[in-house]
């Protein structure tokens, strides 16, 4: 019964507020217009949204998410198994392609598992639709039980309204076992299905819409397909508006929907679609509400207050009162932050149709350069050891753990299915950084649409060949995530060990403990920051972001953990191995480069000769000499092999034999370009834009037909966006072949075979470098002079002080592409090339016969503005402007003379 109304009388007169000081005031008001807020609390929040694995959320929050998403994948695990189970049941007793009939026959099976024995279904096939009836009905009681204890909660309470709701509810799910299956339509998962539904599929509904007397019959077909559905937008289907929302319309009452329009509306009429779909829901139904759950039991009075007793700063409403999606945490109060955080953690960034399709054609691009990649695919098996050894997972008979998992992880069957299971729960595997970015792209592309749609099905053999691909690519993907898996299996099962000889823990709690720390010490993609995953998706920022923001995050992690470990006396035997594991993953490039140039007899200056003539990104890399070729260094770049490259590039600028000034720059540009440099596919763009290739020839020439020009522009983009692996066939036929480059490479069997298990050598021909150098070289001079003529140049008034800054920005740039190229000279010599060679090849660039001996010499040339320059340049502006020009253009002339006689 609702409690009396207190009458007038009753009610307590209103007390006066305490007294406050005028600076207590002002305090209180500074606080409402959050001038109590520094910068740099403003700047350290922005940093940590932006950077953090778990952004703005609180640590215990972030921990639950992990859980969560862990517990997530585990059931993906799951389906997928007993996908897996039901196609080879199928495939065995009606083949690849089995007809409608018999398809709709095994999905009303699911839906109607009491009435299976009456539908002649095989015992394998029969088999495999009751564990999957079984897994559904087994999530639908544990829900039950959530919802009974929710309404034995709120009759205690006394809400006997919400206890009622609940009981029906209840007797819902229950009265559903064995039938309830979640009816998903394609029209929800295609923004393209309402472009492509047949016409037949039409006609029907229309007819059907028709004969019930709709006024408007077309209107209603529109609604149907583009109104609210994917044809809409993809972000407005996503449920999970938050961390943690639940997605509740699978608790919806089934309506009794014609026929005609479920077909309209692309009904899956797939067992396997229909239990994924389903189980994928009520698993995230039910992890989603015990997430919520515990963390209101973490956050109340912590992050998460009641209204009466929320402070100041905590005035925003973490879900609006009443809200189910977000119960138990509705009308809850937080801080602005917190309730950003909940929104960043689910990274769903709003795309527009153009800017979805230049995200999905640059992940093309990127899978094909790394998992269709042989060479690629071997360096990431190699490189992924060094984890292991940073961390001192040295015990190596754990490769055998990690190798009988294999067939687990690739197809979801054999024995230590349960094991990996185990290890996706605990977050150990399936989270690679650089096949989590793939898989995340591929997600975006929606290739499973495309495969499922009626377009690819009305194409002969459409349907087999998506589907192959399909299989190739998730086969391709596992393939490459497997290096990452193997050796986090070998670092997780040492990890267990050494807790349980060290710390007195049995397995079942080493394991969570070990768990986190291959979470926080290997690369994880999952544990990206905001900034990062933003990152991945521009099409102009560097190739793969995730891994170098993974290598900064573990790194730190493993000298906390270092310390952590130096402080706790039950690890103390651990520590020397653990160092011992820093010192050879830190230290092992520099020993191995030093005992290689040792046996080769490379000193310093044919080192810094070859790092000045290699490849711009080999210049400050650990360079591993493998031998020489007709007098010509051969090498191994070590950082396609060295995750932890990214620090080690820096280190080796500031210690090159350059100037400092050179090499604090170059330092710089190591840690950035990983984030900010250009992009694959964007650089083949600039190529084409500016018609120019990376080895400074052009890309076309502008003088040649159009269709040539276009055959050129269409080589140059396919060489440098084809897949990985075409590349290696390419060079292993020409190879075969006994093919030479345009640089005059010879192409080698077994240099070849070494690069497909990720060995490439290179060979120093320092005829060739210089070659390319000099081009660039006339470049950078020709760039140069432009700096002073076009200002020399100008028809309009140019004052003495324009003239003097473009001179001198001039005399620098020219100076700058001397002294590189003096650098380069040098080199070449110290490679044994005489001064008459190297003259020979500038001069074969067109490097003029005075630039080759100041080259040669170790001088700069002046450029002088010539009188030809002059006169061309009165008559130009004569042309332009009308007027004469002289008396301007000799001043400037006399001017700069004099500037040059400075």
């Amino acid at each position: 019964p609702a409690e009396p109304t207190p009458e007038p009388e009753d009610i307590p007169a209103p007390q006066e507020p305490e007294p406050r000081s005028e600076e207590e005031e002002q305090l209180l008001n500074e606080a409402v217009r959050e001038e109590n807020k520094s910068k740099f609390s403003r700047v350290k929040t922005f940093l940590r949204r932006q950077l953090a694995p778990g952004g703005l959320l609180p640590e215990s929050a972030f921990k639950l998410k992990i859980e969560r998403d862990s517990e997530l994948g585990a059931i993906e695990i799951d389906i997928a198994s007993l996908v897996g189970e039901f196609d080879k049941a199928v495939k065995e007793i009606y083949g690849s392609n089995p007809p409608d009939d018999v398809v709709e026959n095994l999905n009303s099976a699911l839906q109607n598992i009491d009435e299976i024995d009456k539908m002649g279904i095989n015992g394998r096939v029969k088999d495999s639709i009751v564990a999957m009836r079984a897994y559904l009905d087994k999530m639908s009681v544990e829900y039950a039980q959530i919802v009974y204890d929710d309404a034995v909660k709120a009759l205690g309470e006394g809400k006997t309204e919400s206890a009622v709701a609940k009981v029906d509810l209840l007797k819902t799910i229950v009265g559903n076992l064995g039938k309830y299956v979640h009816r998903s339509y394609r029209a929800f998962d295609d923004e393209n299905w309402a472009k492509n539904v047949p016409d037949d599929v039409l006609n029907a509904a229309r007819k059907y819409l028709e004969n019930r007397g709709s006024d408007n019959p077309e209107l209603v077909i529109n609604e149907l397909l583009k109104d609210g559905t994917a044809y809409d937008s993809m972000e407005s289907m996503i449920k999970e508006s938050m961390l943690g929302a639940k997605d509740l319309s699978i608790l919806k009452q089934r309506k009794d929907i014609a026929p005609e329009i479920r077909a309209l509306l692309g009904e899956y009429t797939d067992a396997r679609v229909n239990f994924g779909k389903s189980a994928t829901k009520m698993s995230r139904l039910l992890f989603n509400d015990r997430f919520l759950r515990k963390i209101k039991e973490d956050g109340m009075g912590v992050y998460l207050f009641d209204r009466a007793d929320a402070p100041a700063e905590a005035f925003t409403t973490f879900a609006p009162d009443g809200s189910s999606a977000m119960a138990p945490l509705s009308g809850l109060k937080t801080t602005p932050e917190i309730h950003q955080a909940f929104k960043d953690a689910l990274d769903k960034e709003q795309m527009s149709d153009w800017y979805r399709t230049v995200v999905q054609l640059n992940g093309m691009v990127k899978f094909g350069k790394t998992i269709l990649a042989p060479t690629t695919m071997s360096r990431n098996y190699i490189s992924a050891s060094l984890f292991a050894v940073m961390n001192g997972h040295f015990n190596m008979a754990k490769a055998r753990e990690a190798w009988s998992s294999k067939s687990a992880i690739f197809s979801n069957e054999g024995e230590k299915l349960a094991y990996v299971r185990r290890l996706k729960q605990l977050g150990v595997v399936y989270d690679a950084p650089y096949a989590g970015e793939l898989m995340k792209l591929l997600e975006e592309s929606r290739f499973e649409v495309m495969q499922d749609s009626d377009i690819v099905k009305k194409i002969p053999g459409g349907e087999a060949v998506t589907g192959k691909a399909k299989s190739f690519l998730d086969f391709m993907t596992k393939l490459y995530q497997y290096g990452d898996d193997f050796w986090k299996i070998i670092g997780f099962e040492n990890e267990i060990d050494i807790l349980m000889e060290n710390k007195g823990l049995s397995r079942e709690q080493a394991e969570p403990l070990a768990a986190e720390r291959i979470r926080n010490t290997y690369p994880t993609y999952s544990m990206v920051g905001k900034a990062g995953t933003w990152l991945r998706r521009f099409p102009l920022a560097g190739t793969f972001v995730s891994f170098p923001a993974e290598i900064i995050r573990t790194q730190f992690n493993v000298m906390r953990y270092l310390k952590q470990e130096m402080d706790d006396p039950a690890m103390k035997d651990v520590v020397p191995r653990r160092i011992a594991g820093a010192a050879m993953a830190s230290a092992g490039a520099y020993a191995l480069t030093a005992a290689l140039r040792d046996m080769l007899d490379v000193d310093e200056d044919e080192d810094e000769a070859v790092r000045l003539l290699a490849p711009p990104w080999s210049a400050n890399s650990n360079i591993a000499y493998v031998g020489r070729k007709d007098g010509n260094l051969r090498y191994i770049d070590l950082s396609a092999l060295d995750p932890y490259s990214y620090f080690k590039k820096p280190i080796n600028a500031l210690l090159r034999d350059q100037p400092f000034d050179d090499a604090v720059i170059q330092a710089g540009q190591e840690l950035l370009t990983p984030f900010l440099g250009e992009d694959i596919a964007f650089g083949a763009i600039t190529d084409i834009w500016q018609n120019e290739k990376d080895t400074g020839a052009q890309v076309y020439n502008p003088s040649d037909t159009p269709a040539n020009q276009l055959a050129d522009i269409t080589g140059h983009l396919f060489q440098k966006l084809q897949p990985g692996g075409v590349g290696n066939l390419n060079r292993m036929i020409d190879a075969l072949q006994g093919d030479v480059s345009k640089s005059g490479r010879r192409y080698e069997v077994d240099d070849e075979l070494a690069a497909i298990f990720g060995f490439r050598a290179s060979t120093i021909d320092p005829k060739v470098s210089l070659y390319y150098r000099a081009y660039e070289f006339n470049e950078a001079k020709r760039r140069s002079t432009d700096l002073l003529r076009s200002t020399f140049r100008a028809v309009n008034e140019v004052s003495d002080a324009e003239l003097r800054s473009a001179f001198q920005n001039s005399s620098q740039a020219r100076r700058e592409a001397f002294e590189q190229m003096i650098k380069i000279v040098e080199a070449t010599r110290r490679s044994g090339l005489t001064d008459s060679q190297i003259q020979k090849v500038l001069r074969s660039n067109g490097i003029t016969l005075k630039d080759a001996r100041a080259l040669l010499s170790g001088d700069v040339t002046k450029y002088n503005i010539t009188d030809s320059t002059l006169k061309s340049s009165i008559k130009r502006a004569d042309f332009l402007v009308g007027d004469s020009t002289a008396a301007e253009f000799q001043r400037r002339f006399r001017y700069l003379q004099s500037l040059e006689e400075e």
